[in-house]
């Protein structure tokens, strides 16, 4: 989640192009998976007013006489700055909080920007190969998205990814390459050449029209026509210069259509697969390079090029188990259900679970000295950024503060703001029963208390969705987990 979220088109994308699209485009999310995405919202500090004093003055400042209990070893505080990245924040806090703990406080560095690079570019490959999907890209991912990166291209360290030439992902030209539109410039030409090569490939001929009316109605539309050259245009000069996977052949082929000399009939099914396939390269490669551009300062990434052994061995050096499946316990904020089988996605398991046992879960894991990923819903309305108090009952004027619970959230769109962050210990009352979560945030140490946040159980108990987590110490074995997946056939 970023703290904050400002998106334009690019001006550099034609009036033309700009018609088509909202003609042609319906926007569509990404599909989500089990677990909470990061997603864009604003730190609203003034939305929070109304935090009660005597509540302030008894949790929040020295006179709070409860029992705190921390993981050792805690990294820095981070900052995310406007990028949508809390989960990759939130990984790499924890992998790196464990190998602080396993060798006696040294920090790896790792680089955030290693990962956000490669999970920013898959993102913006999948974004603009759909042509249904909006042209903004997603920052957004999950604590298994960030496994699976680091199983695959391994781990660097920030001091590497310099002497390689990487920006950060959080510096002024990166957040102009997505605010200002330079690639959704590339994302909209891409979704328009898609569009362009279905119609001409997997036509939709209306009722009593045959296949010649349809293609001549094609090529004899203005904008069509038009757009239908630039493309032709484009892949003749990218034959030329060898930038182009498609051949000779197939750039024929769309002069001759473009002519209204061909038609689709004289292509096999395998001949318009291969065409598909070859435009969804090149648009692989526009976006390659736009990504380079910004983040090396030239068409190609040097990383492409070197082995990737290294990285992986870092990988399992920081993290040992990293190839232990992945546990996430969901809540729907029930308090008495029995731990259920949710679902699986190679060796990432999802299970349904109570409150209760999320909290049990995360206090076990502390006690041991462990930090847990954790997502919820973010509702500035209850949050203060000031001293880092997450509460609903804390807040005495809030208009809204009726309507949040689980039945109702609908009414304040919460639930829409999802954010991952650490937490790092908990609040025990006289009774002994916990009364509170710290969370170690990546929005800097200007907000909250030098960074970290209080949530407390009311805040709890509305918002968090799930906790994520590698199973190094077994607690949940694959004969558990099979034995919850029998219960639910």
């Amino acid at each position: 989640m970023k703290k904050q979220h400002r998106q334009t088109f690019g001006k550099n994308i034609s009036q033309i192009t700009l018609s088509f699209l909202l003609l042609t485009l319906a926007s569509s999310a990404f599909a989500e998976t089990a677990a909470v995405r990061c997603q864009a919202v604003l730190i609203k500090p003034e939305l929070s007013r109304g935090l009660d004093t005597g509540y302030a003055e008894r949790y929040l400042t020295d006179k709070n006489t409860n029992k705190i209990v921390e993981a050792p070893n805690q990294i820095p505080i981070m900052d995310q700055g406007q990028r949508g990245f809390c989960f990759l924040y939130s990984w790499t806090e924890q992998a790196a909080h464990d190998f602080k703990m396993r060798n006696n406080g040294e920090d790896p560095h790792l680089s955030i920007s290693y990962l956000a690079y490669y999970h920013w570019l898959d993102s913006a490959v999948e974004t603009a190969t759909n042509a249904k999907a909006a042209l903004s890209i997603p920052e957004g991912g999950t604590f298994e998205h960030v496994v699976d990166l680091a199983r695959e291209r391994g781990l660097m360290t920030e001091d590497q990814w310099a002497q390689w030439g990487g920006k950060p992902t959080v510096n002024l030209s990166v957040n102009d390459f997505i605010e200002m539109g330079q690639l959704k410039s590339v994302v909209a030409t891409a979704h328009i050449e898609k569009i362009l090569l279905l119609k001409i490939l997997e036509p939709k001929i209306p009722a009593k029209k045959t296949f010649a009316d349809y293609f001549t109605s094609l090529v004899n539309d203005t904008k069509t026509d038009s757009l239908l050259k630039e493309f032709v245009l484009k892949k003749q000069k990218q034959l030329l210069a060898q930038k182009t996977h498609f051949d000779k052949k197939q750039v024929q082929f769309l002069v001759d259509f473009s002519k209204g000399k061909v038609q689709t009939a004289n292509l096999s099914e395998n001949e318009k697969k291969n065409l598909i396939f070859r435009l969804n390269q090149d648009i692989k490669d526009d976006v390659h390079r736009e990504f380079n551009a910004i983040f090396f300062g030239q068409e190609k990434n040097p990383l492409d090029s070197i082995d990737l052994q290294p990285q992986k061995d870092l990988a399992l050096k920081v993290i040992p188990d990293l190839n232990k499946k992945t546990v996430t316990l969901m809540t729907s904020g029930e308090r008495q259900i029995r731990t259920s089988w949710a679902g699986q996605e190679m060796d990432h398991y999802y299970l349904n679970t109570s409150l209760p046992e999320i909290l049990k879960t995360l206090k076990a894991r502390v006690d041991v000295g462990l930090a847990t990923y954790i997502a919820y819903d973010h509702q500035s309305y209850f949050v203060d950024s000031k001293t880092g108090a997450m509460t609903i009952e804390g807040f005495t004027s809030n208009p809204l503060k009726s309507y949040i619970d689980r039945a109702s959230r609908s009414f304040v769109r919460a639930g829409w703001e999802g954010h991952a962050t650490q937490i790092v210990g908990y609040e025990l009352d006289a009774k002994g029963e916990i009364v509170a979560l710290k969370m170690q945030n990546s929005w800097s140490a200007k907000y909250g208390k030098l960074g970290y946040y209080r949530m407390d159980m009311s805040f709890f108990r509305a918002f968090v969705s799930c906790i994520t987590f590698q199973d190094k110490e077994d607690l949940y074995t694959d004969k558990y987990l099979m034995d919850l997946k029998k219960v639910n056939k």
